[in-house]
């Protein structure tokens, strides 16, 4: 059930710092229906760290249809992706034209993707350019598919052979995502 930092009293008065989707166990009384009366809090224990056979890591590392024997080649992006002066994304593309080249295992892009604190963007006048060159308002999320994900769709249509995996990590300055805590 979910509850709030409210909801919680304890009979030692110590605070307890609960954020939302934190899983807990509660001990103690409610007898009010409203407020628990906590003699005891448990955080959530870790699930247990995966086991893996040696042979399956070997076979992982050496195989030919995996590593090959190469070692894993992982890249780091942080946005912003664009200048303060537009919305074009020419950052992102002259990256993404490097990463289809060098081929990497896996791609880390850490947002903001489309930055809450682009001048451009804080009048709040959406507009970009389609292919024709015709001007459109625009929200933020056609933004983001536009210069974002259409990229990232066009490199696997141009390479079908291309095995990078994407990791996409929003930021609390992305202008078209909630907030996660914590960050």
């Amino acid at each position: 059930q979910a509850i709030n930092n409210k909801d919680v009293k304890s009979e030692d008065k110590r605070d307890y710092s609960l954020f939302p989707g934190q899983i807990v166990a509660v001990e103690g009384i409610n007898s009010s229906g409203r407020t628990m009366q906590a003699t005891r809090l448990i955080e959530g224990v870790p699930p247990p760290s995966e086991k893996h056979r040696a042979c399956d890591l070997l076979e992982y590392q050496y195989g030919a249809e995996k590593q090959d024997g190469k070692p894993l080649s992982i890249v780091t992006l942080c946005g912003p992706f664009t200048t303060k002066d537009n919305l074009s994304y020419d950052p992102l593309q002259d990256i993404m034209f490097k990463i289809s080249t060098d081929k990497p295992d896996v791609v880390i892009m850490c947002g903001p993707f489309v930055d809450g604190r682009q001048p451009l963007l804080h009048d709040g006048e959406l507009t970009t350019v389609d292919e024709d060159g015709n001007e459109k308002k625009s929200t933020y999320e056609e933004i983001f598919f536009q210069n974002v994900s259409m990229l990232l769709e066009e490199m696997y249509i141009n390479d079908p052979t291309m095995k990078t995996q994407f990791v996409l990590v929003p930021s609390v300055e992305d202008a078209f995502v909630d907030s996660v805590y914590p960050q």
